[in-house]
């Protein structure tokens, strides 16, 4: 046969202990009887002792206020060693009790059930200054006069706080450096301390993954710890967090002023190696390079994606002869031509991170036909890479590509 109960233990051990822990109870929980090797549960109460006397609960109470100003804890404690060695003797089960439970009361003791009937809250135990009030109150089980030969009282009171010490502070967040890496919206932050006054551990960050530039982290210490460092150093941090904002993660270019100089010349020599090796191996006889003439900038970003392309736009002025003996050609061409650059990143300095490798020239061809006969029933004619004119390379870079992508523009003829 076993029985249920409806008083909860809270964590209060059975015996003459001198310490119970203030956790809130409701005043109509039941008496806890623990019994390991049967598992059964005994809801116990109590009875006036046979002296005709009560116990006075407030003359075994101790309420201890330590640490340090601001930063004090409370804690009441109740001398079960005392209520046991005058009242131990003389607290018997009822009969009421035996009559519910029988054999089990024998796997207890009336004193261990009384201990378990009885708890003291504090309203605030923690954070405390010198002035401040803690006040505390009695939770007695409303059966205690039912199941023991016993009865107790307890009055609430309160405790002003005073004579906590006050300690010095300093900046804990001095010798802590957070940094952050890698790409926006995937950043990371690490920290690291590198003074000798606390730990690497005792540090925490809220959110170290998926950081984006413009994100706030915050770094904790734990309060905790505070009597710790107040014994250790003869002081406490001044602040127990910090607010740190995300910057500096590579991200996708948006403007064309985020490319620096720097990075914008090694992309034009690229592209000028690119023609002049392109020039070298596909161009012959009556074919000159005059002028290759850097133009400006095209910057496509993605209206849904953080892509990006670049557009670095050229005119080549390109020489063309050509004699057959009876007619000639002598003139001077423009054909405009592009190197696309995609997905370029850029740090906080501007510094841009591609590979000039990897790019794109115009699939479109130009001719250029001199009419003069060259045998065949042809004329000579030449071809080259790109546009014959800057609006026929914007139609194909930019005006095509409106529906997907975003623009700015920094082309001038001039």
């Amino acid at each position: 046969m076993s029985m249920s109960m409806n008083y909860e233990n809270n964590g209060m051990e059975n015996g003459n202990n001198t310490t119970n822990t203030t956790n809130a109870k409701s005043n109509s929980k039941k008496i806890v009887i623990g019994v390991a090797a049967a598992g059964v549960i005994l809801v116990g109460g109590g009875m006036m002792l046979g002296s005709g006397k009560t116990i006075d609960l407030d003359h075994y109470l101790t309420v201890d206020i330590e640490g340090y100003d601001g930063y004090g804890t409370a804690t009441a404690t109740i001398d079960w060693n005392a209520i046991e060695k005058k009242y131990g003797s003389k607290i018997e089960f009822t009969d009421a009790a035996r009559k519910e439970y029988g054999g089990i009361l024998n796997l207890t003791t009336p004193m261990a059930t009384l201990e378990n009937s009885v708890y003291v809250t504090i309203d605030n135990q923690s954070g405390l200054s010198n002035d401040d009030t803690v006040t505390y109150s009695w939770v007695i089980s409303d059966d205690v006069d039912k199941y023991l030969t016993c009865k107790v009282k307890g009055k609430d009171g309160s405790k002003k706080v005073s004579k906590l010490e006050e300690v010095d502070t300093f900046d804990a967040f001095a010798d802590l450096d957070v940094s952050f890496s890698g790409r926006d919206s995937d950043g990371r932050a690490s920290l690291n301390y590198t003074g000798i006054d606390l730990n690497p551990s005792d540090f925490s960050c809220d959110k170290t993954n998926d950081l984006s530039n413009g994100d706030t982290v915050t770094v904790s210490i734990n309060k905790n710890n505070i009597s710790d460092y107040a014994k250790k150093l003869g002081k406490i941090p001044a602040e127990f967090s910090k607010e740190y904002t995300v910057e500096g993660l590579e991200h996708y270019v948006k403007q064309l002023s985020e490319i620096s100089a720097d990075s914008l010349a090694e992309m034009q020599k690229q592209a000028e190696d690119v023609y002049h090796a392109k020039a070298a191996q596909s161009w012959g006889e009556g074919e000159n390079l005059e002028a290759l003439t850097y133009m400006g900038d095209y910057l496509l970003t993605g209206k849904n994606s953080q892509n990006n392309s670049l557009y670095l736009v050229y005119k080549a002025q390109i020489h063309n002869t050509y004699s057959n003996g009876e007619s000639s050609y002598d003139e001077a061409n423009n054909i405009y031509w592009y190197i696309r650059y995609e997905n370029l990143l850029a740090d906080a300095d501007g510094n841009v991170s591609v590979d000039v490798t990897r790019y794109t020239t115009p699939n479109n061809r130009v001719q250029v036909d001199s009419g003069v006969d060259s045998g065949w029933w042809s004329t000579k004619t030449w071809y080259y890479d790109g546009y014959v004119s800057l609006d026929d390379l914007y139609r194909s870079a930019v005006t095509s590509n409106l529906d997907s992508w975003n623009h700015e523009d920094a082309v001038s003829e001039e």
